[in-house]
């Protein structure tokens, strides 16, 4: 019985892992009650209660081990949830057109392929026991995949660290043929809401700051990083002055739509200042940031000058 029930419980840790990294968020309580939990609770009753109906196993007269009549639906059932996850992941990655997004999709698309092949195997051939040394093997691409997450994703909003964020530019600046626009930005106020509402809501902001870039740039191949603090970058490979610009304008455009359904007991508000390379020329990654960072404080100090018109007409 104990063998049975730990195979429901590493498929359905894994089915919420998987939920949580392709969505970016958990799956919704009513979903995991119906879809996820409530079959598994059936599943386990019938283990639970095998010794005395034997729909999943039973022990006949000399103690051999015997599969019961539910024994190969049952796996093909939990099989097919492994089958769900990796088409999942699969039609995301279609979608998705940020560099670290889709390699990570691909990766959760395949990880189940070796307990899936094992689980077939070990149901179609009685007596062959090969799920778990394959569940080992895709245990060990998880542990690789995050390992490599470690070094190149800020643990924070998951999106790309600095350190991974240098080695980029200085990719783009060996062949490239087209402009590139890099905006900075961070968020106004973050240290007021840090002291005001406690360092968990100022890691809220940070969370929710980044999936609005997420949203932002769901469709295009912007290169999207958490630059340091409360500061984000955003690369835009082929973009110009026009494209930064519209990129700011949805950037914020998001923000204040967030705003309106927010529950956080503050709005968040962003300042953005954005650098173009031109196309003839080298990639100057310091001289980009340096101006980039000059827009950024112009957009701030404008935020301040509108922050303090408002508590003058206030008051």
């Amino acid at each position: 019985m104990f063998y049975f029930i730990l195979h429901l419980v590493v498929v359905l840790e894994w089915l919420r892992y998987a939920w949580y990294r392709i969505f970016i968020r958990p799956m919704a309580k009513w979903k995991e009650a119906v879809f996820v939990i409530g079959p598994f609770y059936i599943l386990s009753l019938i283990i639970i209660t095998a010794p005395w109906n034997g729909l999943c196993f039973y022990l006949d007269g000399y103690n051999v081990y015997h599969r019961g009549v539910l024994s190969v639906p049952m796996a093909m059932f939990v099989l097919a949830y492994l089958v769900v996850v990796s088409l999942t992941a699969l039609t995301r990655y279609r979608k998705e057109t940020l560099r670290d997004r889709r390699k990570e999709l691909l990766t959760i698309a395949f990880i189940t392929v070796p307990p899936f092949v094992g689980g077939l195997v070990q149901a179609m051939f009685y007596g062959i026991t090969v799920i778990w040394p394959c569940a080992v093997i895709s245990g060990l691409l998880v542990l690789f995949n995050k390992s490599s997450q470690a070094m190149s994703v800020d643990h924070m909003t998951g999106l790309f660290n600095r350190r991974i964020l240098e080695r980029y530019m200085a990719g783009l600046g060996s062949g490239q043929d087209r402009a590139v626009a890099v905006i900075l930005m961070d968020i106004n106020d973050f240290k007021s809401i840090n002291d005001l509402y406690g360092h968990s809501m100022g890691d809220s902001a940070l969370l929710n700051m980044a999936r609005i870039l997420r949203k932002t740039f769901n469709n295009s191949p912007a290169f999207l990083c958490r630059y340091g603090g409360d500061e984000f970058t955003v690369v835009l490979p082929h973009g110009d002055a026009a494209a930064a610009e519209s990129a700011v304008r949805a950037i914020k455009s998001n923000v204040e739509s967030f705003n309106r359904e927010s529950t956080l007991p503050f709005p968040l508000s962003v300042s953005a200042g954005y650098a173009i390379s031109a196309a003839e020329e080298a990639i100057n990654m310091e001289a980009l940031f340096e101006e980039a960072d000059k827009n950024m404080y112009r957009d701030k100090e404008h935020y301040r000058q509108q922050k303090g018109d408002e508590t003058e007409a206030y008051a």
